[in-house]
């Protein structure tokens, strides 16, 4: 399971922190995601975690770029 608490703002994501049950090599590949997402629309995610995976070099075992959003108001 992976989480990610945020809110969003005029727009945009801010205060992203992503958690969750998961491996991530290297280690600081987390803190570059929650970064890349950062200020930016989240109508935006499935277009940044892609280029995050394919431009970062970053790999999280048994977890796919492909996601399906949902919101909790």
């Amino acid at each position: 399971m992976i989480r990610a608490d945020y809110e969003v703002r005029e727009g945009k994501i801010k205060g992203i922190s992503v958690s969750g049950d998961f491996f991530c090599f290297p280690r600081t590949g987390i803190r570059k995601l929650e970064n890349r997402l950062e200020d930016q629309p989240p109508e935006k995610v499935d277009t940044l975690l892609n280029a995050f995976y394919s431009e970062d070099q970053v790999e999280t075992p048994g977890i796919t770029s492909r996601i399906g959003f949902r919101s909790q108001l």
